[in-house]
């Protein structure tokens, strides 16, 4: 019997060469696998994209003015600094504008499972629970329950008036729906949301030195992305005409500063004027005197006149 530890090496014929026909032939082997491989891929995908909704995109465009010109040599050094473009960068994405327009456009409030046929405006939303999650049922006639997460009855209203009851402020208005169906309304955390905003808002110069800001949000509801774009610029631009009109009343507070010490140093020097006019015998004659004077001149050299005429 031979020995396998006296078989000399194997050693791979470098004249064998795989071919494309090999790669088929292994696939045609194993074409079952490789076509559900195939097709879990396909549905997996398709799956997917039908089922993801839809994310709508809204930009708005601004234009920040330099007020303040700078050396045409430093600009070309590129030793200019920060331009204007950068801070206002920083004040339009700012949480206080974040703030300003969740409070405006209540996007910590969220309303869930509610059927087609249901349609209604929430003009007013308050809690006080710990947990402020509400389901509000139809009662009909415009009429509707409201109960908490523990199903606890919290009271009863109806459309287009104010419901006030056990640490809850519930306005809606426009109600419609049939007797019976019911949806959830809840409060998400108002930092969660202003931090979750900030970061769906982008904000960028559009070219190098254009002075030019692309501001834009994305959202799934396309009515949403809109407000939220049309919401922050308006907020921009009214802390900006806020930040220009306290500027503003400033300088002319300064101004009108300066101008009154100006008059007190001007009534001083006059003061001073006439106490030294007194002190040394000159007199300063009032327009009458000097008008008298000037009518006796004239009548003076009339006379003259007519004497040499004589």
């Amino acid at each position: 019997m031979n020995d396998p530890q006296n078989f000399p090496p194997y050693e791979p014929n470098p004249m064998e060469e795989v071919h494309l026909q090999d790669y088929l032939n292994v696939i045609y082997r194993r074409r079952k696998v490789f076509y559900i491989a195939f097709l879990v891929v396909f549905l997996g995908v398709a799956l997917h994209t039908f089922i993801m909704k839809p994310v709508y995109e809204a930009s708005a465009t601004l234009y920040v003015k330099d007020e303040k010109a700078k050396s045409e040599l430093l600009d070309a050094l590129a030793l200019g600094g920060a331009t204007p473009v950068d801070a206002e960068l920083e004040i339009l994405k700012s949480r206080t504008n974040a703030e300003k327009v969740v409070e405006q456009l209540h996007l910590n409030w969220r309303i869930y499972d509610r059927p087609e046929e249901v349609t209604f405006r929430l003009l007013e939303f308050v809690s006080a629970a710990e947990e402020p999650s509400y389901t509000v049922e139809l009662t009909g006639n415009d009429g509707y329950t409201v109960r908490d997460a523990d199903k606890n009855l919290v009271g009863s209203g109806r459309s287009d008036q104010l419901l006030r009851g056990k640490g809850l402020t519930l306005l809606l208005a426009d109600l419609k729906g049939d007797k019976g169906e019911s949806f959830r309304i809840e409060i998400l955390p108002f930092n969660e949301t202003v931090t979750e905003l900030r970061k769906r808002i982008k904000a960028s110069e559009v070219g190098k030195k254009t002075n030019i800001i692309s501001a834009s949000y994305t959202d799934t509801n396309a009515k949403q992305a809109c407000e939220v774009v049309n919401t922050l610029v308006r907020v921009y631009l009214d802390q900006s005409v806020g930040f220009k009109t306290e500027e503003a009343n400033r300088t002319v507070g300064f101004v009108e500063q300066q101008l009154d010490q100006l008059r007190g140093t001007l009534e001083t020097a006059e003061k001073d004027l006439q106490a030294y006019k007194s002190s040394s015998g000159v007199v300063q004659l009032d327009a009458t005197a000097q008008e008298l004077i000037t009518k006796l001149s004239a009548t003076e050299q009339e006379r003259t006149d007519r004497k040499s005429v004589v």
